[in-house]
């Protein structure tokens, strides 16, 4: 079975290779728009999740990776500090691999093999959202991000509220060119305010390269400390499941420190 990194994490390219995502429109309009409904229902998210983002976070589980017939059960840790830094860790039989975020940059490390920086169009969408809330409250004070409200739909049984938002670099000309690579559309839950759904396409380079459509499916909120933690997490690529994690321990505010997240500026893709 051939393993290909591609952006955060991996894909395993026997089974997802040649697929091309067009599903989100891109982002043309580089003046930040900022819908009233869409601030609302933003606002009432981040309000049900626990008001703010917290320090940072450190959160540990399960993982059971699926690919074709095969089924792998590992480990996982999500961390984050602040609203702009994050890491993924994933360990599987046949793959350790770590994401890092902070500030627009975003490294990984392969097993034991050094640090490699990512290219800037994966750093638009590398920061983790397996933990919304620092993403959602990071949106919201940014004033360069634009949020559209799509309408309501039903996911997986529950009625949503779908916003959408990216990052216009309006205050950062040079950034311009990276706004369509920023694009998220989050479902949230009409009834208890929490999201049920994120999803996002990573693409490695501008132009043609090849996209691949993430999405995240949330459940199984337990509070911890006041914030809304989503138990189960599960993640498909290009509409194929692949990840399931289940949440065994969360903590806050531990003092994680800015060194953690460093990522690795003499690596570039």
């Amino acid at each position: 079975m051939r393993i290909m990194r591609l952006g955060p994490l991996f894909i395993v390219g026997l089974f997802f290779s040649g697929t091309s995502i067009q599903a989100q429109q891109s982002p043309t309009v580089a003046t930040p728009a900022r819908d009233p409904q869409a601030m609302l229902v933003l606002q009432a998210a981040i309000k049900a999740m626990g008001g703010g983002a917290p320090s940072d976070s450190a959160a540990t589980g399960s993982v059971n990776a699926t690919v074709g017939s095969e089924s792998q059960d590992g480990t996982v840790q999500i961390f984050t500090r602040a609203t702009d830094q994050s890491s993924e860790a994933v360990s599987l039989p046949n793959l350790s691999q770590t994401t890092i975020y902070s500030h627009w940059m975003a490294g990984q490390v392969d097993g034991s093999t050094a640090q490699q920086q990512l290219t800037d169009q994966l750093a638009a969408t590398s920061q983790t959202a397996l933990y919304p809330l620092p993403l959602l409250v990071g949106t919201l004070n940014n004033p360069d991000a634009s949020l559209q409200y799509v309408g309501q739909e039903t996911v997986d049984d529950a009625v949503t509220q779908h916003i959408r938002f990216w990052n216009t670099f309006a205050s950062k000309p040079h950034l311009l060119p990276l706004a369509p690579f920023s694009l998220h559309d989050v479902w949230i839950d009409t009834s208890t305010g929490l999201p049920v759904k994120i999803s996002f396409t990573q693409q490695a380079a501008a132009g043609r390269a090849f996209k691949t459509l993430v999405e995240l499916n949330f459940s199984n909120y337990q509070q911890t400390s006041g914030f809304a933690y989503p138990y189960t997490i599960k993640k498909s690529l290009n509409g194929t499941p692949w990840l399931t994690i289940s949440i065994q321990s969360v903590s806050f505010n531990t003092g994680l420190q800015y060194s953690q997240f460093q990522v690795n500026c003499s690596n570039s893709n």
